[in-house]
């Protein structure tokens, strides 16, 4: 259950945030009928649930709604989320975002001058397909209400079946592109009313939502996808643009929280301070992650026409604090810095008043600041069972954290896409958890390609998702060699291919059949001239890929 305290904290928000002259002056006004937005539905996996709105927020409307995801026990795992976006023009900030609102995202697509919609209302709606809905369609003509009106004329993904790509006729083959085995959908912009909290003007931008689940045994159905497809309209582009995530942790019991980062596998995560958990886990509390399968930075229109840096590809920031009014800040004031500057600032891995992270230990030969904190293996140096180096452990409390990606340049007209996963592992305890956590993550952002690839017309199964593992390669960078770590759940014709960055084969390191169990793949990359290569493993239905980095 969310604390009630929660219900405070909003309050004090509402009324420490008024609406200014300038922001209300920047932004056209709404439709009469253009209000926020009331949609709800849950996002369902086999192994957990929680809420979803059609206002930029996740799992937290207001004290009154429904709120928290939540392990099949009722068991909390996090409390609340919500989309940031934030974009400079010179030195305008414009930013679209909220802890715990108000809302800054209305629902609706903007039109071809970047203006709301008259009939907004008609958008205040979340759509629900599944794959059984589907199956049954074709089974026997059963149809659902969203099958049947599902909004392609609103922007939904749609699986072409009838040759005609600008349409949905259901009869004639058309279906929804459903990801996963259960999609919600919902579209929204930031342009439907004033931003009181980051007391700013709109970018503006359109934000097509598809959050999915699958409906499979272990790490996948532990997993919770969010895609956000965004639309820059307007005149001029905008630099040093990011996208992040907001989430208020509340890992069963929310006072026992420790948070970290793991760079390797482009995720944020929360996980039990102590061996033992008082919200109802016990001494085998899970880790949560929030990793980034897609960053922002690529025209997906034109994927040519700019290069994507590897920093706008990952995850470029996390920051993580605690309640305002615990120390975090340097005055006890609710959301003293919770106007964009402040936010912008933690989307930029800032302290919200700007100053930078500091890593200061001996190990480090000094400080070092960095935009990403607590990178260290728990209990380790550095993460919060281990500041600084000496042994100092946090306090544990109730954490908040920013995961985010960028900066590029946001053009008008270019569509971004940055895809968030929830990954809940459990471990022997509460330090292994987040070990298995790491694996976890890592595995499914080998497999993004496989989660992102939508179920087509005429194909009743998708491609199954096979519960293999894959680890490596390592060492890398490699110098003569390097090795893969594959286990497979049954015997199966297996291909490991090299290709240099032109995207031409330069090696097959394996090619054959492989018996059930796990096989180390060694790929030889001695006659590899130095530089960055990729490799691509396929078995069965089941692909996976990656990078090697070959130096000498």
């Amino acid at each position: 259950m969310v604390p009630d305290r929660f219900s405070h904290i909003l309050l004090g928000l509402v009324l420490s945030l008024a609406v200014s002259q300038t922001a209300s002056a920047q932004i056209p006004p709404p439709p009469p009928d253009c209000q926020q937005g009331t949609a709800m539905a849950s996002i369902r996996g086999p192994s957990h649930s929680g809420p979803v709105y059609n206002t930029g927020s996740l799992f937290w409307r207001d004290a009154s709604s429904p709120q928290g995801f939540e392990d099949l026990e009722g068991r909390s795992q996090l409390l609340a989320a919500s989309l940031w976006i934030a974009a400079r023009f010179e030195n305008t900030l414009s930013m679209a975002g909220s802890m715990l609102g108000p809302w800054e995202f209305w629902p609706g697509p903007l039109d071809e001058n970047g203006l709301t919609v008259l009939d907004c209302q008609r958008y205040d709606r979340i759509y629900s397909i599944a794959r059984a809905d589907i199956l049954a369609y074709e089974r026997d003509g059963s149809i659902t209400r969203d099958l049947a009106d599902w909004p392609a004329w609103a922007g939904a993904p749609v699986a072409d079946g009838d040759g005609d790509p600008d349409n949905y006729d259901l009869a004639g083959g058309d279906r929804p592109a459903l990801l996963g085995d259960r999609m919600l959908w919902w579209v929204m912009n930031d342009r439907g009313g004033p931003h009181v909290v980051t007391d700013g003007s709109p970018l503006p931008v359109q934000v097509e939502v598809s959050a999915f689940t699958f409906n499979v045994p272990g790490v996948l159905g532990r997993s919770t996808f969010f895609k956000y497809r965004i639309k820059r309209f307007g005149l001029l582009p905008l630099t040093d643009a990011r996208v992040g995530l907001f989430v208020y942790a509340g890992l069963g019991n929310v006072l026992d929280d420790y948070v970290g980062a793991d760079t390797l596998a482009q995720m944020g995560y929360v996980y039990n301070a102590d061996a033992f958990d008082e919200g109802g886990y016990g001494a085998t509390p899970p880790a949560v992650g929030i990793g980034i399968l897609r960053g922002a930075g690529l025209d997906l229109e034109n994927p040519l026409s700019r290069p994507r840096a590897i920093a706008e590809h990952e995850m470029g920031s996390f920051i993580a604090f605690q309640s305002e009014c615990d120390g975090a800040f340097p005055e006890c004031n609710p959301y003293p810095f919770g106007r964009g500057p402040g936010y912008y600032n933690m989307m930029q891995g800032l302290r919200p008043w700007g100053e930078p992270i500091v890593v200061s230990s001996s190990g480090f030969g000094g400080p070092v600041t960095t935009p990403i904190m607590y990178t260290g293996t728990p209990p380790e140096f550095w993460s919060e069972g281990n500041v600084d180096g000496s042994g100092t452990a946090a306090p544990p409390g109730d954490r908040k954290m920013v995961v985010s990606t960028g900066s590029f340049t946001m053009v008008p007209g270019e569509i971004q896409e940055v895809v968030f996963a929830i990954v809940s592992s459990t471990g022997d305890d509460h330090l292994d958890s987040v070990r298995q956590l790491r694996e976890d993550m890592s595995f499914v952002r080998e497999q993004t390609a496989l989660i992102l690839t939508p179920s087509g017309p005429g194909r009743a199964e998708p491609d199954p998702v096979v519960p293999l593992a894959l680890s490596g390669p390592w060492p890398n960078p490699a110098n003569e060699e390097a090795w893969l770590d594959l286990s497979l759940p049954e015997p199966m014709e297996t291909r490991v291919e090299v290709y240099d960055l032109l995207g031409r084969r330069v090696g097959v390191a394996a090619n054959g059949l492989f018996e059930e169990g796990r096989h180390l793949i060694r790929i030889p990359t001695a006659d590899l001239t130095p530089g960055v290569y990729g490799y691509r493993v396929k078995t069965g239905r089941f692909s996976a890929s990656g990078a090697i980095l070959i130096a000498r």
